[in-house]
């Protein structure tokens, strides 16, 4: 004796199979259950993207500090080769891992930059001309020859400037009774080894956008870069007698609503531009709960 189901109940069936297939029977109805009794329940709060990249940075400079021919107990001077808003976070990861091998340092200002002799010769040459005779302009063949000789003079003083922030030939500081010297110093001391520092990259990036299941929040991959580069010189020399560079990359998931949180206004290198969803990630989830919806169904029709 076979027995059959009224036809409403085989009616059902198509649609409740299709249901169980694709799990909707499960946990939207026991979020909705929770949610009207007590409030959700939330994970952990993401790193921002300035922690992500801090992380990527000290990652960086671990290694290289380990890398780095050094003793504990040795006295060596940190400074950037440049002035980048970056070099702040990148000293203070590069002080941390030095500090944890037990190397002692001291701060020096950035390398300063050359002065722009054309920049010069410009400015003078826009000055209200003085002399007798009006002002009158000298000879072309003179002039040239001054400006020759003023351009060779401007190299030859950053050169020599260049020089002496290295050899720590800087005007002293005047003494105060009392006061207690600034960690800051201005160069470099003539037994003192000097570590300089490059940022080459540093970056956060927002490398994929897609949706958590098939009918999930979006979210968004992130990942945060840094590339950096030491040099070693010589006490009292500016010749190089180690250098090295290291990149690294770190990353995670994070929800599309909270991007808008931890992204840092004032940190242009913590805000990229989220990828765009293409209309592919939309039609291809339709795409597959139709297929699945015709299979299920042809199968309870062609039953007897």
């Amino acid at each position: 004796m076979t027995f059959r189901a009224p036809g409403r109940a085989r009616r059902a069936a198509p649609l409740a199979a299709i249901l169980a297939a694709l799990g909707l029977l499960a946990t939207p109805a026991r979020a909705v259950l929770a949610g009207s009794t007590s409030a959700p329940v939330r994970g952990p709060v993401a790193a921002t993207n300035a922690q992500l990249l801090q992380a990527a940075v000290q990652a960086v400079a671990n290694q290289l500090v380990s890398e780095a021919p050094l003793t504990p107990g040795t006295r060596i001077g940190l400074r950037a080769e440049s002035d980048q808003p970056l070099d702040g976070d990148v000293a203070e990861a590069l002080l941390q891992a030095l500090n944890a091998r037990r190397v002692d340092c001291v701060m020096l200002a950035a390398i300063p930059a050359a002065p722009d002799a054309a920049g010069q010769l410009a400015a003078q040459a826009a000055a209200p001309p003085t002399g007798p005779g009006g002002g009158a302009s000298p000879a072309p063949a003179t002039a040239g020859a001054l400006g020759a000789f003023a351009q060779l003079q401007a190299e030859r003083a950053a050169q020599a400037a260049h020089a002496d922030s290295l050899k720590g030939k800087t005007d002293p500081a005047p003494k105060s009774s009392g006061a207690s010297s600034s960690v800051l110093a201005t160069g470099v001391g003539g037994d003192m080894t000097v570590i300089s520092y490059r940022v080459a990259e540093a970056r956060v990036d927002y490398v994929r956008q897609f949706r958590g299941g098939l009918f999930g929040a979006q979210r968004i991959e992130r990942r945060g870069s840094a590339r950096i580069a030491l040099r070693m010189s010589s006490p009292g020399s500016d010749a190089v007698r180690w250098s090295a560079s290291a990149d690294t990359s770190v990353g995670d998931v994070v929800l599309k609503s909270e991007i808008g949180a931890l992204e840092d206004r004032t940190r242009p290198e913590t805000r990229p531009v989220a990828p765009s969803s293409g209309i592919s990630k939309v039609v291809e989830p339709v795409l597959v709960v139709l297929l699945i919806a015709g299979l299920v169904s042809l199968f309870y029709q062609n039953r007897p």
